[in-house]
């Protein structure tokens, strides 16, 4: 076995910049784990956040487009003018007196 003097030489003291860098290496470690899992601005509730306003935002679009068709069928129905353009154009509509003719 080892004498009282080879144990001893095998547990060197660490050195001084060596015990502050694994100081400073747990510090660290923990800093990250805090970051990114315990604390409440966490990356998973980031992820989870970005994907509700992504999903806002086309819920918010598809009202919008909602909305205008809302809008322009009331001035259709208002204006007789609008009325019939929108009936030639793209209904394919034509008076009884004319012929039409549809390029494409």
């Amino acid at each position: 076995m080892f004498t009282k003097s080879q144990k001893e030489e095998s547990k060197a003291p660490r050195k001084p910049w060596q015990r502050r860098l694994i100081f400073y290496g747990i510090a660290l470690f923990g800093a990250i784990v805090y970051i990114f899992v315990l604390s409440d601005s966490n990356y998973n509730r980031h992820h989870k956040l970005n994907n509700k306003i992504e999903e806002y935002e086309a819920e918010i679009a598809k009202q919008q487009k909602n909305l205008d068709n809302q809008c322009s069928y009331k001035n259709l129905q208002k204006d007789p003018k609008l009325k019939e353009r929108y009936r030639r154009e793209v209904l394919n509509m034509k008076k009884n007196d004319e012929d039409v003719f549809i390029i494409k």
